[in-house]
């Protein structure tokens, strides 16, 4: 049996394509939605403290950060790779869980998400979760339609792929990133570099055994060592990359027993 994604059907296509085309007719009317809402909402508002105004729209905010970042950091990686995350509720609700316990503004989502949830109302939150994130992968999601994949399985089936493919392109173009890192270019090529050197140091790390993948809800992929504790490998890479400075990267590397001089191997074979 084939693990690759299932070829979409010519029926499937049409719908697809059909749902898009719904979705854009539908932009006008959901611009004029979202702007009676709002003058709405301010109207209500008026009656409020200024400080609870603040503190309103603040939350509002937050609760669409928390959106934009499962969706784009975890949700569409996994996309690419033809898969699905099967709860995307449920995944919100974890974002913006840990979004309460890093933001003091989010404090009152904390409170709310401990009341029962409105979920309670569907006969079976878990179905109707796995259907509207299929919904979302199908409307969204480009080429064939994606497989599910539970969350417990993300970090296997999602993250290290990514890292290791990131791996293997940095090393069969390495000539090319050490340009892009030596020259004054633009900023987009020195996050190009950065990401693609993030994947070789974390495929690295992984070889170890002392690492692992892992999901962070509002920071997307992580690495964590075997205590659950995320590395901050972002900074360090970004030190080396944006400052020249991998003086703070080679000590990290040196403490959990990786010596810079020793191969990294994308693929996650042995030396």
């Amino acid at each position: 049996r084939s693990l690759g994604p299932v070829p979409l059907r010519p029926a499937r296509r049409v719908s697809r394509a059909f749902a898009r085309q719904l979705l854009g007719l539908c932009v006008g009317h959901a611009e004029l939605m979202e702007r009676e809402i709002a003058v709405g909402a301010a109207a209500l508002a008026i009656p409020l403290e200024p400080e609870l105004r603040a503190t309103a729209h603040e939350q509002v905010g937050l609760a669409y950060a928390g959106w934009d970042r499962l969706l784009t950091r975890l949700a569409a990686p996994a996309w690419t790779l033809g898969r699905q995350p099967d709860a995307l509720m449920a995944g919100v609700v974890c974002a913006l869980t840990e979004l309460s316990r890093r933001d003091r503004l989010a404090d009152a989502f904390g409170a709310r998400l401990a009341e029962r949830p409105a979920s309670d109302l569907l006969a079976d939150p878990v179905v109707m979760d796995a259907e509207v994130s299929r919904l979302a992968a199908g409307i969204f999601a480009d080429g064939p339609t994606p497989e599910p994949v539970a969350w417990a399985d993300y970090p296997e089936a999602v993250i290290e792929p990514v890292w290791r493919a990131r791996a293997r392109a940095f090393a069969a173009s390495v000539d090319h990133a050490l340009a892009v890192l030596r020259r004054e270019g633009r900023a987009d090529d020195h996050r190009e570099a950065a990401d693609h050197l993030f994947a070789v140091v974390a495929c690295a790390a992984l070889d170890t055994g002392r690492m692992r993948p892992a999901v962070d809800w509002l920071d997307g992929p992580v690495l964590v060592d075997a205590r659950g504790e995320a590395v901050d490998l972002a900074t360090l890479i970004t030190r080396a990359v944006d400052e020249g400075n991998d003086t703070p990267l080679r000590t990290w590397l040196a403490k959990i027993g990786i010596p810079t001089r020793e191969p990294v191997h994308p693929d996650g074979s042995a030396a």
